[in-house]
């Protein structure tokens, strides 16, 4: 890209529009501007702020993905073992006779505690189960060919985006493609 006799290389063309989709996410999450105003503040064109926005909701998509598919349920997992831990060491207490009575009404409480929470991660978790699994459900649909989807299927499919979600390399592809539009733009 030549402007006023500088040359840029392709990664610091793609750090520029990084730092400008930043910008753009910054400006509409303050829920004050449109893309319009974006546009103008930013003292760039509409359909480089709309490119900039769908590109920032199919990055957001994929994350939610991997974060659904893969962290949450480690996490669960992880939470999972730490409790069944605490409830080891909290029964060793209790059933430690030299200790006092507050000391062991204390563990018991903690118990009760930890108990809760168990029950609580273990509904919240098959409610997560139960997303993650229509997620899957949804992901192979998409890859699969279909003639016509059922009813259910069309009600399923409305509840989510039409926007299917993008694997790394499309994202990198389409990265490309709003470095050269870019490009193009700023030569003119």
């Amino acid at each position: 890209m030549k402007d006023n006799n500088i040359m840029i290389s392709k990664r610091q063309r793609r750090d520029l529009i990084n730092i400008r989709r930043n910008r753009v996410m910054e400006l509409l999450s303050q829920g004050q501007m449109n893309q319009t105003v974006v546009a103008q503040h930013l003292n760039i064109s509409e359909a480089t702020v709309s490119r900039d926005v769908f590109y920032i909701r199919r990055l957001a998509q994929n994350n939610l993905k991997t974060h659904i598919a893969e962290t949450v349920p480690m996490e669960y997992s992880l939470a999972m073992s730490g409790l069944r831990r605490i409830l080891v060491e909290t029964n060793k207490i209790i059933d430690n006779e030299k200790l006092d009575s507050r000391t062991k009404l204390q563990a018991l409480q903690l118990l009760a505690s930890v108990h809760k929470d168990m029950m609580m991660l273990t509904s919240d978790g098959c409610i997560i189960e139960e997303s993650i699994k229509k997620i899957k459900r949804l992901s192979e649909k998409v890859q699969q060919p279909q003639l016509q989807p059922t009813q259910s299927e069309q009600e399923d499919n409305s509840v989510y985006s039409n926007e299917e979600t993008l694997t790394e390399e499309e994202l990198k592809e389409e990265e490309e493609t709003e470095e050269d539009a870019a490009g193009a733009e700023e030569e003119e």
